[in-house]
Order: C-alpha cells, then structure tokens, then sequence
C-alpha cells in the first residue's frame, strides 16, 4: 500500500491508542486482583507480538515448565496479552529500501500481560531427602509497558508491573520505571533492540526470623535488557536470545540477571509453538532461598487481531 494513503487512512474509534496514564493504572489495579512472578526480571519482550500491521491484536499462550532450584516442580501456566501498534511507513529508518519481509517500525506500542500458574511442588527435608509434594497457585504477574518511538531507531519506554511468588518468599513486588529503547538492527533475517533506564520497586517479603534481608524496602534500581533475533524461512522459526541486567544504583553488588533462550515455530500469526530456557540470578536472596533458578519449559500460543 502507498505510504501516503496508508498515513491518511482514517481510523475507527476501535483502532486509537489508548491513553496511556488510565491504562497503566487500570492494569496495576487488574495485576493487584489477581494477586501477580519472581523477583527477578520478567521478560516481557518474548510475550509481545510482532510488528506486521498496526491496530490491536492479542494472544493466549498456555505453558508447561520443569525447573530445579529453590524446589522441584512441574509448572502450568497461562498468559494473555493484548498490544496496540501504531507504525512508520514500510522503509522508513533504514537507508535504503529493505528487503521484502524485513519487520516495520513501530511508532506506537502499548502492551498489557498477564500470567497465572498452577503448579505441583516437589520440596526437599534437608535433614531426610524425603520429597514433599503439594498442588499450589504460586506465582503470576502483571506487566503494562508504553513505548514511544521518537525516530524508528529510538524511543522511550514507560512501564509498570505486579509481582507475586510465594515460592521465592516474594508476598509482592510493585515496580514503575522509565527508559530508553535503541532498534540498531533491523533486517529481514536479524534484529536486535534493547533498551536502558531507571525504575522503583517496592518489595514485601516474608522472611524467616534472622534473615538480613529487609522484609519491606523500596528500592532503586538500573535497568537493563537486550535482546538478539533471528528469523529463519521468511519467519517460520524464531530463535531469540533476551538478556536483563538490574543492579542496584546504591550497590552494584545487589544484581539481578536473568538470560531466556527461545526456539519458536510458527504458522502463519496465528499459531506459536515452542521451548524456552530461562536463567535467573539474584545475587542477594533471602535466606533459604538459593541464589540461581532454571527453568526449561514448551509453550503453545494463539494470536488474534
């Protein structure tokens, strides 16, 4: 489609962006409701769909995990997603004009996620080595981001996100901050973005009598993250590799890292198949709870719009 008509096109009601203050606080109220995952990093960037047309769109993914850390379990989850994209006219941001199926700009980005699981726990007597196991609903999230993209390769992030893991010892996790996002590399095969700024948490804790570890703090904190894309057979398989780094701005020694590789096929939009392999690090846990978790896990998700 000609770029000019595409910019002039009208728009129904259906298809403005939302105003992004009343959205951030309507999703920490719907995170709050449902009581939101670890107090590490969540990675939010593989939950997000692609940029092949502007308007809504959303998905439903459902997910089943095997980890080995604080404890043995068998995790299934689910999330939702709703996203609205605005984007630059096809070649806009690149020098020359880009390959066919090279991924547009966007301009415009809000998304909502959110997650809950039900998961079977396995914990170990440290005195016998016997194995406990129960059914639990331990953990999930909620994530609200909005990005501006001033020019198509930088732009500013604003974002918001609930926390809960009774696993980890993490009552709740409330987190608000702002950045930047740089797009250096985009091509039909390869893209990498990633993106640096400041946020806040508040953490409440339930620690065991002893503990140093504050039961409640506000933290301030470095965010961080990058993420490293490649698209095989015109899109059909993805691997994606996403890094985030959140040191304390006080105390670089207090870290947080958490590093998620992911193989997907899909069919079409629609359909996503795929494995994931997630490390997480806190370098200052409360007690009782081990500083490194892994989880490997295959996820199925449908999208619409």
């Amino acid at each position: 489609m000609d770029a000019r008509r595409l910019l002039l096109r009208p728009r129904s009601p259906w298809s403005r962006p939302p105003s992004w203050p009343w959205t951030l606080l309507v999703s920490l109220l719907l995170g709050l409701l449902g009581r939101p995952a670890l107090a590490n990093p969540v990675n939010a960037e593989k939950l997000m769909s692609g940029s092949d047309h502007d308007g809504w769109r959303g998905s439903l993914e459902t997910r089943l995990s095997l980890s080995r850390g604080n404890v043995d379990r068998l995790d299934f989850s689910t999330t939702g997603a709703l996203q609205f994209l605005t984007l630059y006219p096809e070649g806009a941001g690149h020098r020359r004009p880009p390959a066919p199926g090279t991924p547009p700009f966007f301009r415009d980005r809000w998304v909502l996620i959110t997650n809950g699981a039900f998961v079977r726990v396995g914990s170990r007597d440290p005195a016998t080595g016997t194995v406990e196991r129960k059914d639990i609903v331990s953990r999930g999230f909620g994530h609200t981001r909005y990005t501006r993209m001033w020019i198509p390769r930088l732009g500013s992030d604003f974002f918001a996100q609930v926390q809960y893991n009774e696993l980890n010892r993490l009552e709740v996790r409330m987190v608000g901050g702002l950045g930047l996002r740089v797009d250096p590399i985009r091509t039909r095969r390869f893209q990498a973005w990633g993106g640096t700024g400041y946020m806040v948490e508040y953490e409440l804790n339930n620690v065991i009598e002893g503990d140093p570890h504050p039961a409640r703090l506000v933290n301030h904190r470095w965010t961080n993250y990058l993420v490293l894309q490649l698209m095989v057979a015109n899109g059909a398989f993805v691997v994606r590799n996403t890094a985030y780094a959140q040191p304390l701005l006080t105390d670089f020694g207090d870290l947080r890292v958490l590093d998620a590789l992911q193989l997907e096929a899909r069919v079409g939009s629609i359909l996503a198949v795929g494995v994931d392999l997630e490390t997480q690090y806190d370098s200052r846990p409360p007690l009782q709870v081990v500083p490194l978790d892994l989880m490997l896990g295959s996820y199925l998700r449908l999208g619409f719009g």
